[in-house]
């Protein structure tokens, strides 16, 4: 359908399609199109002017990366999410009609529009000023660390005394229930703590995590 919709046309197609086709049995190609098993993705990006895409994250980051618009044609929830993005910011159209009237149409809203490539620009050079692994590298190996404070270290103590608090006092509240009501009906006592154990474990938990966060706002101020 790509090479259909854009034989005719004056521009260079280049088509990535993989070891799963023979590119032979595609016949005798138009002067302008050229298909290949493989290319330098990121190489023929920075010379492109608009890029077909199924739309996975390494494609999109690296078309971005080289200022190329994009015609979004995404198969799976997570390349739907990206293509979303990137239309949201301007920088590509949904290809909603993949018949050849619908590629070529698509196709020529980005060629025809700069706001499509002004904004995949603009992506690029946020894309460009990050400075990369070695400035993320550097950034975590000098960041401070004044906590001074382990969240889920005293997260598990809180945790341990909570359990033997808890437990102690179900073991006492059995004896008494027994020794001066019944030991007939003690079990109950036992089941019901089984029930309320989780969440109020769980409130215990989340309060003390707020007082631990406390302690670290209050040390970072000192």
């Amino acid at each position: 359908k790509c090479i259909e919709a854009l034989k005719n046309k004056d521009v260079d197609v280049i088509i990535s399609c993989g070891n799963a086709l023979d590119v032979s049995k595609l016949g005798t190609l138009p002067n302008n199109v050229k298909v290949f098993p493989y290319v330098d993705q990121p190489e023929v990006l920075s010379k492109t002017d608009v890029f077909i895409s199924h739309c996975g994250m390494n494609s999109v980051s690296e078309s971005l990366y080289m200022a190329t618009p994009l015609v979004l044609y995404p198969q799976t929830g997570e390349q739907h999410a990206v293509a979303r993005r990137v239309a949201e910011i301007g920088a590509g159209v949904m290809l909603t009609d993949d018949s050849v009237e619908g590629i070529e149409k698509t196709v020529f809203e980005i060629l025809d529009n700069k706001k499509y490539a002004e904004a995949a620009k603009a992506c690029s050079d946020d894309f460009r000023s990050c400075s990369g692994t070695v400035g993320a590298a550097d950034f975590i190996e000098n960041a401070p660390h004044p906590m001074g404070i382990d969240p889920l270290a005293e997260l598990n103590k809180a945790n341990g005394r909570f359990t033997l608090y808890f437990w102690s006092a179900v073991v006492a509240l059995i004896l008494i229930f027994g020794l001066l009501v019944t030991w007939k009906y003690a079990w109950i006592v036992g089941v019901a703590a089984g029930f309320l154990s989780a969440p109020l474990s769980k409130a215990y938990q989340k309060k003390q995590y707020g007082k631990i966060l406390q302690n670290i706002s209050n040390k970072n101020k000192q």
